[in-house]
Parts: structure tokens; C-alpha cells; sequence
């Protein structure tokens, strides 16, 4: 999507100054009407640099963009940490390190620390003795579903 102000930064930035004479492309309609043909010839150009040239090229511009990143490349992005929005995950050991955090926030209340999903079975004790159980109850309980 760009705003029609921007069509000369755009084409010139991607080396393509012949767009803004081509009848084709002349307004937002025209390149609407011929979107194939425009969404080919971008996609040839976009495809023979890599992504840090286009940032560039596009900052330069004062284009917005945004990138789509790889669910492996996500987790890297300094804003989203920053941001709280990728968050380290207690406890899951292994490759998993990060997840993305809940969006919910409530005013003056402390999001939780992300943690993995518990075994099955893992906190059965804990849970017993919230609810009352003694530790007898609980140890013959545990015998008793083993």
C-alpha cells in the first residue's frame, strides 16, 4: 500500500524511474487496474537485492515497510523484546527460549513470568494440599493411582 506522494520516492528508489512515465502506472487507478503487471515487475526487482538494501532504500525514501519475518527471526527482534511482547520462557529447557507474551494487561496488576505448560501430573501435590488434603491423604492417594 503507498500513498500516491510516494509513487516517485518508490520508483526511483528501486531503480525503476521509467514506471513514472509508463501510461500504465500513471495514477493509483491505472496501477490498480494493471496490479499483475506491476506486482510482477516489483517482485523481479525485490527479489534481486537482499532485504538490508530495501530497508535502506526504503528509509532513505521515507517509505513505510514492514518486514515478514520467519518465526525463527521474530524472536531475535530488538523492538518486539524491548517491547515485552517476545518474552523469555521459564523452565522450558531445550531450543524453546521465548514466547510471545500475553497481550492482556490489566491496570496495576504485574503480568506473570511466561512459563512452560507443567508435565501431567507435575504440580498434583501442591494442588491436593491447596484444597486441604493433608499429607497422608495425599501419599495414600498417589499409591492408590499409581
Amino acid at each position: 500500500m503507498l500513498t500516491p506522494d510516494k509513487w516517485p520516492a518508490l520508483a526511483n528508489g528501486i531503480g525503476r524511474a521509467d514506471l513514472l512515465s509508463d501510461p500504465g502506472f500513471a495514477d493509483p487507478a491505472k496501477q490498480m487496474a494493471n496490479s499483475a503487471a506491476l506486482t510482477a515487475i516489483l517482485d523481479e526487482v525485490f527479489s534481486s537485492k537482499p532485504m538490508a538494501h530495501w530497508s535502506e532504500v526504503f528509509d532513505k525514501g521515507h517509505l513505510t515497510f514492514g518486514v515478514v519475518r520467519a518465526p525463527s527471526e521474530v524472536v531475535k527482534d530488538p523492538q518486539l523484546r524491548a517491547n515485552d511482547i517476545v518474552v523469555p520462557l521459564e523452565g522450558a529447557g531445550g531450543h524453546l527460549q521465548f514466547t510471545i507474551s500475553s497481550p492482556i494487561q490489566v491496570h496495576d496488576v504485574d503480568k506473570v513470568v511466561a512459563r512452560r505448560a507443567p508435565e501431567l501430573g507435575e504440580h498434583n501435590e501442591e494442588i491436593l494440599q491447596e484444597l486441604g488434603f493433608d499429607a497422608k491423604q495425599i501419599d495414600s492417594s498417589s499409591r492408590v493411582v499409581r
